[in-house]
């Protein structure tokens, strides 16, 4: 049950992590052909850290026709509120798939704001990792297509919220629950640090999503 990250040639800053269940759905990817927008590059501070050579690994994509906003519709998880979490320049709203009535987390981040922040190295390599990564307990990005002003990436869909949430709602977890969450986050360490030889270091409750 583990998370979205970041990775580079150049240590970048990833915006969250995520644990989740096991999917058996093979990834798809959804990508422009036309020119990324954004050209500014900027080098933040290490959070992971990544080798120059990276070993092969087999995608499961199926590439599909060019996809926009207009194939979704939004979802509102309270009245008037269809915003379930938040980042630094962006925001993920929950989402159905209007094909297939599919529910998915879609993050939006906006192109001005990265380019302001001089962020779009970490944007763009954040993507390419989620669409390496093949692990049921890092989420799956399903689809990625952008517009003339936003970036969209639509991940799986984790009900439970993050591990924040649930601990401010318990209070406290039982031994049973505890050593099973540890056991799913280590086994997503674990096939960032061997397979794809990734150093994930901004581990912490907000970035734990919990089926």
């Amino acid at each position: 049950v583990l998370a979205s990250i970041c990775k580079t040639e150049e240590p970048q800053r990833p915006v969250s992590l995520v644990v989740l269940p096991p999917q058996e759905q093979p990834v798809v990817a959804c990508l422009p052909e036309k020119k990324p927008l954004l050209e500014t590059q900027t080098v933040l501070p290490p959070i992971i850290e990544i080798p120059k050579t990276m070993p092969k690994q087999k995608q499961k994509l199926d590439y599909c026709q060019k996809m926009t906003i207009r194939d979704f519709d939004y979802i509102s998880v309270l009245p008037s509120n269809k915003t379930i979490g938040r980042g630094a320049f962006a925001k993920v709203d929950l989402v159905k798939k209007k094909d297939n009535q599919s529910l998915y987390a879609m993050k939006i981040v906006k192109k001005s704001e990265v380019e302001e922040r001089k962020s779009s190295t970490y944007v763009l390599t954040e993507r390419n990792i989620l669409l390496m990564t093949n692990s049921p307990f890092i989420v799956h990005l399903r689809y990625a297509f952008q517009d003339d002003y936003y970036l969209y990436y639509c991940m799986d869909y984790v009900s439970g919220g993050d591990l924040s949430n649930m601990l401010g709602k318990k209070r406290r977890l039982t031994t049973e629950q505890a050593c099973f969450i540890a056991g799913e986050v280590l086994l997503g360490l674990e096939y960032l640090h061997k397979e794809m030889h990734i150093i994930y270091r901004d581990l912490k409750p907000e970035n734990i999503l919990v089926e």
